[in-house]
């Protein structure tokens, strides 16, 4: 077992983590993960869960509305690339577009927090379900790149 005393960037960069690797990285989206100069899906498995958190922590309904988009692409990666075809584009446009309005729906119902007068180092926090929404935002393209790819799994579990 290979053990580095940083366990981001630095470290898995030490370690020869991915180095060289030129596939498809299915990954949780730890930020250090995407780091590493190949493509990446993210888990989304780990969105359903996250997403769960949000409907029973917050009770928005956007949350379960995105959690069945995700298994309505899963359904459709079963239904046509288990059986070697490509999803078609209609479907993939129909798919994204109710990923991107259940984002519009979450961003009108989640507030953003409030600024604090004292500036603190780093980022300010966000919070659970804005931290979510702004994942599933920024990384639109890795979580759905299983519908375009067939060699790319809905998760890494």
């Amino acid at each position: 077992m290979l053990c580095h005393r940083r366990r981001g960037t630095e470290g898995t960069t030490a370690l020869g983590v991915l180095a060289g690797y030129t596939g498809i990285a299915i990954h949780d989206h730890w930020s250090p993960s995407f780091t590493f100069g190949c493509d990446y899906g993210v888990c989304n498995e780990h969105h359903a869960r996250e997403l769960d958190g949000v409907t029973e922590r917050d009770g928005q309904a956007w949350a379960q509305r995105m959690k069945i988009v995700l298994y309505d692409g899963l359904d459709l990666k079963h239904r046509y690339h288990d059986k070697g075809q490509d999803i078609p584009d209609t479907d993939i446009t129909a798919i994204t577009k109710r990923y991107e309005q259940c984002l519009l729906d979450g961003y009108a119902v989640t507030p953003e927090p409030p600024g604090n007068p004292l500036p603190k180092r780093g980022r300010p926090k966000r919070g659970k379900t804005l931290s979510l929404l702004d994942r599933l935002r920024d990384r639109t393209v890795e979580a759905l790149r299983f519908l375009q790819d067939p060699h790319v799994p809905w998760s890494n579990n």
